[in-house]
């Protein structure tokens, strides 16, 4: 993995901006998630997390795929899904309080971006609209 201050890559600038969950945030809120997020290049083969870890926030997948793949007792692996660009991932085990049930491991060079829990609960605590864009994943 790069170093992150390698990385010149903003969200207003990402192409799936539009799309996202983020774009909801205003230009104020869009300039700190620019500020606190940690962009990262994973080369392929490279896992991102893995299952059982613990969430430390949530990674938004700017260009590249990744595979989610969870493992039984017997280390057999299951494929869940391939991560395309602009989706973001380790929402359901961020907001649930649980470690992650699948491995995330790039299948291409990806750019990722993690945005650090603090910064999601900020985020969160002041846009509604952000809020329930993860609505399905937040805790009842």
């Amino acid at each position: 993995m790069e170093k992150s201050e390698t990385l010149r890559f903003d969200c207003k600038a990402c192409w799936a901006h539009p799309d996202s969950e983020w774009s909801v945030l205003d230009d104020s809120e869009r300039a700190y998630l620019d500020k606190t997020r940690r962009p990262s290049l994973y080369r392929p083969g490279e896992s991102m997390f893995r299952q059982d870890d613990n969430p430390t926030g949530l990674y938004c997948v700017q260009s590249g795929h990744m595979v989610l793949k969870q493992f039984d007792s017997f280390d057999n692996e299951t494929v869940l899904c391939v991560v395309l660009p602009g989706e973001t991932i380790g929402y359901r085990s961020f907001f649930s309080e649980t470690p992650h049930a699948a491995t995330a491991t790039a299948l291409t060079l990806c750019r990722i971006c993690l945005i650090p829990a603090a910064a999601i609960r900020q985020l969160i605590e002041g846009n509604v609209a952000l809020a329930s864009r993860y609505q399905p994943a937040l805790p009842r």
